[in-house]
């Protein structure tokens, strides 16, 4: 007898609403990446600027604008230093 796994929640986090097509794409590529079923649990959240923020199966994956800009920035500082 198989056992029957359940779906694997992902938390994403977007500056702005996903419609229907956007998270279909995002399932199913991380489906594909991960190799587990994927259900995306979207929050809303204006902080990240842009981009997306997702926690999934104890992964972070952060590719939201706020990151990026906290990057140049830590750049731009050692290049000064």
């Amino acid at each position: 007898m198989k056992l029957i796994e359940k779906p694997v929640e992902a938390r994403v986090i977007t500056a702005v609403k996903m419609n229907d097509q956007q998270l279909e794409a995002l399932e199913s590529l991380l489906r594909r990446k991960l190799n587990k079923d994927i259900v995306c649990r979207v929050e809303v959240n204006t902080d990240i600027i842009g981009g997306l923020l997702i926690y999934v199966d104890g992964i972070i994956i952060d590719h939201s604008i706020k990151r990026a800009i906290g990057d140049m920035k830590e750049s731009i500082m050692r290049g000064i230093s």
